[in-house]
């Protein structure tokens, strides 16, 4: 499931949704617990959002195929919140299930890539160890 990912220190995600086409998952806002379950644990040191991409799961490929529809839908909007200056990290990041294997690789296709680069936005992969129970 790949989701798009918006953080900054001083950045007010809360009130750049009000007027915003993205519609988030979750928004997060720094001081606060990373896990609802564990709220003495780890703290937020940013805040922002996240907003779904891709609900396919654990191949770069058909979650790639998702952000592509993504981006060309939001891109004007994520080249301006990626130029704000309280925006500090704007990145896609993509889970995927970490093979046993050697040696692992993916590649992102360019058209992703640079629709992505133009709007700003880095490109990060998650690597799972999963279970058969869980691909």
């Amino acid at each position: 499931m790949c989701v798009l990912r918006v953080s900054g220190s001083r950045f007010d995600p809360q009130g750049y949704l009000r007027t915003s086409k993205l519609r988030p998952s979750s928004v997060f806002l720094a001081g606060t617990p990373r896990l609802v379950t564990k709220p003495d644990g780890v703290k937020h040191t940013r805040s922002g959002f996240t907003v779904t991409v891709s609900d396919a799961e654990w191949t770069l490929r058909d979650q790639a195929h998702d952000a592509c529809s993504f981006l060309a839908v939001h891109e004007a909007e994520l080249a301006t919140l990626s130029s704000l200056p309280e925006v500090e990290d704007v990145r896609l990041d993509f889970p995927i299930e970490k093979r046993d294997v050697l040696a692992q690789s993916e590649c992102f296709p360019p058209a992703l890539v640079r629709t992505a680069g133009r709007a700003g936005i880095g490109l990060e992969l998650t690597m799972y160890l999963c279970t058969e129970d869980e691909t």
